[in-house]
């Protein structure tokens, strides 16, 4: 370990912690912004919950004990033994990139390592391809999704071929966005679909009047005037048949309502101005005009970070795998692992009580909560994981997966995190879950 602050003590607190309801000061902004309430307009009772620098009535031990464990005697005594120089992996529903806190290090560096995705669940086969065609003022293509894609100044070169995908945001954003989106998106709808049946049911209305007001034929009327009489009330009739069946159409589209979310296309492509480097545009507005479109390269290669938008505020960023055949779109599953990061390494500046056990800590975010399984956990994420950490030097490693086990010592994944410890030189440590006695 490259730190006064030692393995097993980030061990304890992210363990004995990781579930503790009080510990969030530093998620709130992120949970506030995922259900769209504005921080400001929060009640006082909730503002009261919020750390303040100068309060003496919330104490440090109402977000992390550090007192009653003595990390704060121990930044006291070496203010360098912050976690500078360890890396934590935290093998968990991933990790918010926009969050307070966590955006770089006591020393300046990067807060996160890497995010990566270890499910698949957010993967986008792009082996379809398009070449740019030649001469054309505006360049279009057709996109994956069969939508008309208008590139912008970042195209390749004409002739040059690029890669083609597609993806549902609703596929990519956790499940308690996408409900919160779906609940929004059709009391939208609904509304506006009462607003239009009852301007059409008004006109129905009317009509009908205006057919029982229509006079009738007279004996000594002339047959010009018959026939203007008649045809006035066909109109009038041909209207309503034409209202009743706009009627029924609306009122079908309510009965019927589906929300299948935005689709938006991807294009891939090498950048020869920037070493080849595989860079990805996503059509964030699924509108199809990527004129305005900044390219995405890899996360730890240029820190970019993008955010869905339709209200969702869910942040994201890329992988790219199998020399461009593979996007990877990365995005947490849930808040968890936010608040875990949080505890372990949140950087609120110096002495700041908001700040994490390790505020020099970096962390390896590593998504093991597949949102196709309602984010639960499986054997080759855990692994693509531990392998993962492997690779970036990490000193320890969290899973907050504890759950009840029949062979918790044999199997694969087993005997990876056996080789984790034994041979590679890390603490690995997993919650014991929520099962059992108190």
């Amino acid at each position: 370990m490259r730190s006064y602050f030692s393995s097993r003590g980030l061990v304890y607190w992210i363990s004995s912690l990781a579930f503790d309801s009080k510990s969030t000061a530093f998620i709130r902004p992120l949970l506030l912004r995922r259900v769209g309430i504005p921080q400001q307009a929060l009640s006082t009772q909730v503002l009261a919950t919020s750390m303040s620098e100068t309060s003496n009535a919330f104490t440090s031990s109402r977000s992390i004990p550090k007192e009653e464990t003595k990390v704060l005697q121990l930044l006291r005594d070496k203010p360098t033994a912050d976690g500078r120089g360890v890396k934590i992996a935290v093998l968990d529903t991933g990790c918010d990139l926009a969050a307070a806190g966590l955006q770089e290090t006591s020393e300046g560096l990067p807060k996160y390592l890497d995010f990566l995705d270890c499910t698949g669940d957010g993967d986008i086969d792009t082996t379809a391809t398009a070449t740019i065609p030649e001469g054309n003022e505006t360049i279009g293509i057709k996109g994956k999704s069969g939508r008309d894609l208008t590139l912008g100044e970042w195209a390749p070169k004409p002739g040059s071929e690029v890669r083609l995908g597609s993806i549902r945001l609703y596929d990519v954003i956790p499940r308690s966005v996408r409900s919160r989106l779906l609940r929004e998106r059709k009391e939208i709808f609904l509304t506006e679909h009462r607003q239009l049946i009852a301007q059409v049911q008004q006109t129905l209305d009317e009509l009908q009047t205006k057919i029982n007001s229509c006079p009738a034929a007279k004996k000594e009327d002339s047959e010009s005037d018959k026939d203007k009489k008649s045809d006035e009330k066909k109109q009038l009739i041909l209207q309503r048949n034409d209202a009743e069946t706009l009627l029924g159409q609306y009122q079908s589209l309510m009965e019927s309502y589906e929300d299948a979310g935005p689709y938006m296309d991807v294009v891939l492509f090498k950048d020869e101005n920037d070493g080849d480097d595989y860079k990805v545009v996503i059509d964030l507005e699924a509108d199809g005009n990527l004129t305005a479109s900044s390219p995405f390269s890899a996360f730890a290669k240029k820190r970019q970070m993008g955010e869905f938008g339709f209200g969702s505020a869910v942040t994201f960023c890329i992988q790219i795998y199998d020399e461009g055949k593979t996007l990877s779109i990365v995005t947490d599953a849930g808040s968890h692992g936010t608040h875990v990061a949080g505890i372990a390494a949140a950087n609120f500046g110096v002495d700041n009580v908001k700040n994490g056990v390790a505020p020099g800590a970096q962390v390896l975010a590593c998504k093991i909560g597949d949102q196709r399984l309602g984010s639960t956990e499986t054997g080759t994420g855990l692994i693509r994981a531990l392998i993962a950490a492997k690779k970036y030097g990490c000193d320890l490693i969290n899973l907050s997966y504890g759950e009840p086990s029949w062979q918790p010592d044999s199997g694969r994944v087993s005997e990876v995190f056996a080789d984790a410890t034994k041979k590679w030189g890390m603490t690995v440590f997993t919650s014991a879950g929520n099962d059992g006695r108190e």
